[in-house]
């Protein structure tokens, strides 16, 4: 009999995102109980038919997801059957941002071509009467229907008629930008809390009271060109974001 396969993966859903939906799909129905430990990585791999990077990164979402927890010497131990109702994202570099991407799935809720004005400016960046696309999406984590965030994802209209539809439930704008020759040379970050929207309250499924999490960044190419805007809204008592800083050179003597 041919071993299950992450590899039949869905259009627009990485081998590791399928997998750790399979394993989370399998602790919940009782096939490795709280307390127990999952197979080892390579068991998982021969198992799955699939390497043991992806098993690693499926693993990863499943800890992140509340589902197990690591134990030094014995492996990872399932210590929930139900997705934690928290959501922790590690970001510590681009891979991080691609891997996100497809661990969560995303549905487009509304369209629009925008010219910046003052507001623009002021909320995203840019210049006084550039053109741009928008769009706003509401994204999911893979296997549960809880928002995690609400997104503005903007791009400058001329790279918009060349990307066609976007976002691409597959490949993050940034990379897709990247295939048409734009190098993106850096990204810029800005945390900060804000009041969301009653629309932004709504989609969030978020008191429209309460702080929400805002993460601007920047995609930016030669010269500092804009490549790309994006403004996510994430629940302040449901997400977690976290970077791990390590010293280049070790710490001081």
């Amino acid at each position: 009999m041919t071993p299950p396969s992450a590899q039949a993966a869905p259009a627009g859903h990485a081998k590791h995102a399928v997998l750790s939906r399979r394993l989370a799909d399998e602790i919940a129905a009782g096939r490795y109980p709280v307390g127990t430990p999952l197979p080892s990585e390579a068991t998982l791999s021969g198992r799955y038919a699939v390497s043991r990077h992806t098993v690693r990164t499926a693993l990863r979402t499943l800890q992140e997801r509340g589902l197990i927890t690591p134990q030094v010497g014995v492996g990872s131990i399932v210590r929930a059957t139900r997705t934690d109702s928290r959501y922790t994202q590690t970001f510590g570099s681009v891979d991080d941002l691609l891997q996100y991407a497809s661990t969560t799935r995303f549905r487009t809720v509304a369209r629009a071509e925008r010219t910046a004005d003052a507001a623009f400016v002021e909320r995203f960046g840019g210049r006084l009467g550039e053109r741009w696309m928008h769009r706003v999406v509401v994204r999911t984590p893979i296997g549960d229907d809880t928002p995690v965030t609400v997104a503005d994802v903007l791009v400058p209209h001329a790279i918009g008629l060349r990307l066609g539809d976007f976002p691409d439930p597959g490949k993050p704008v940034f990379e897709r930008i990247a295939e048409l020759g734009e190098t993106i040379v850096g990204i810029e970050q800005r945390i900060a809390a804000t009041m969301p929207s009653a629309a932004e309250a709504r989609r969030l499924r978020a008191p429209p009271d309460r702080p929400v999490l805002a993460i601007l960044r920047r995609y930016l190419g030669a010269q500092g060109r804009l490549l790309e805007i994006t403004r996510t809204l994430h629940p302040g008592d449901a997400f977690t974001y976290r970077m791990d800083l390590r010293l280049a050179s070790g710490p001081p003597d």
